[in-house]
């Protein structure tokens, strides 16, 4: 029982406007971090009609699809298979 009153104190203390304020902006720096550096291997792929807004909405969009539907819900079949290909290698063959 003293956990659980530790743990509501504790929830207590973070639902107060500072901290939120100070993890959504660290937050909102960092995924905007990682977008500008996506862009940064996109423009060194040479791929040049691309624009910064474009790439982070791409980041945004695939960071919020990630999180949503995590890859361990795909169906058993498809995880099957991948572990299947794994540990058979590859399919084919140099000659």
């Amino acid at each position: 029982m003293a956990e659980v009153r530790q743990f509501r104190a504790g929830a207590t203390d973070l639902v107060h406007p500072r901290p939120l304020a100070v993890a959504l902006l660290l937050g909102a720096v960092y995924v905007t971090l990682a977008g500008a550096a996506l862009y940064l291997i996109v423009r060194g792929l040479g791929i040049r009609g691309v624009s910064l807004w474009q790439v982070l909405a791409v980041s945004y969009f695939s960071l919020g699809f990630s999180l949503i539907v995590p890859l361990r819900s795909c169906p058993s079949r498809w995880t099957s298979a991948w572990s299947r290909s794994a540990r058979s290698g590859p399919s084919w063959r140099w000659g």
